[in-house]
């Protein structure tokens, strides 16, 4: 777990420097090993979508914020 809050942090800190493709890299791997756990983790698909948005990927953004909200209900 705390490996993974790690990863998800160095994922942040790439979106905060405005490399999306370098974030968004590591949180879809970290969406395939929670979807493997059969886990939640409402921060990572958050994250993903916060980085499509900011490339410009709204479209795309709206379901992984919608994921966002029902995980963190």
């Amino acid at each position: 777990e705390r490996i993974r809050v790690a990863r998800w942090m160095i994922a942040w800190t790439h979106r905060a420097l405005g490399e999306h493709d370098a974030a968004l890299a590591i949180l879809h791997a970290l969406d395939r090993e929670l979807a493997a756990a059969q886990a939640r983790d409402g921060y990572v698909p958050e994250e993903i979508g916060a980085n499509l948005q900011a490339l410009g990927r709204r479209d795309e953004a709206r379901p992984w914020f919608a994921r966002a909200l029902a995980e963190h209900r």
